[in-house]
């Protein structure tokens, strides 16, 4: 269940503050690319 691939494209500043809280998160570090 669940997409295996979702494609997101930020033009905003938004973009920095997601890597930040992917890089605190080893989880999401795995999946996000």
């Amino acid at each position: 269940a669940g997409a295996k691939h979702v494609y997101a494209i930020e033009a905003s500043d938004m973009v920095d503050y997601a890597r930040q809280l992917i890089s605190g998160n080893p989880l999401l570090e795995q999946r996000i690319t």
